[in-house]
């Protein structure tokens, strides 16, 4: 791609579920974010609940702050991802390319049934700290 993913978004909602845990827990959650967000950013696809077997020291609740907080990342990584297809569609129109429709709604179609099932993923998590 000629214009990488050079970050993610920390939003303020959040703040409560992050303030809440001891420190060293916020660190652990934010190398767990990092990671999975520039995995995203390189189309490294890793379930979230995969990711998290490589942070041992996490607690119950850190979890579940990570799982809200990556479907978040994943949202804002599908939609930059939206915005790239969209700019290279532009480029190719603009330069006597015909632009593939398909391609666009398919790519919503996958990004609504990935976001259902890491909300459910979620859901599952925060019974079972419950």
């Amino acid at each position: 791609m000629a214009n990488p993913k050079r970050g993610f978004v920390l939003y303020f909602d959040n703040y409560p579920m992050i303030i809440a845990l001891p420190p060293d827990q916020r660190g652990w959650l934010i190398t767990a974010l990092m990671e999975y967000a520039e995995r995203l950013s390189r189309g490294e696809g890793l379930p979230p609940e995969d990711l998290l077997t490589r942070y041992p020291p996490l607690s119950p609740q850190t979890k579940t702050a990570f799982q809200f907080m990556a479907t978040g990342v994943d949202r804002d990584t599908q939609r930059w991802l939206q915005r790239q297809r969209a700019g290279e569609e532009r480029r190719r129109t603009r330069e006597g390319e015909r632009p593939s429709s398909s391609a666009a709604s398919s790519a919503q179609t996958l990004q609504e049934q990935a976001e259902r099932e890491r909300l459910r993923r979620v859901l599952e998590l925060s019974k079972g700290i419950q």
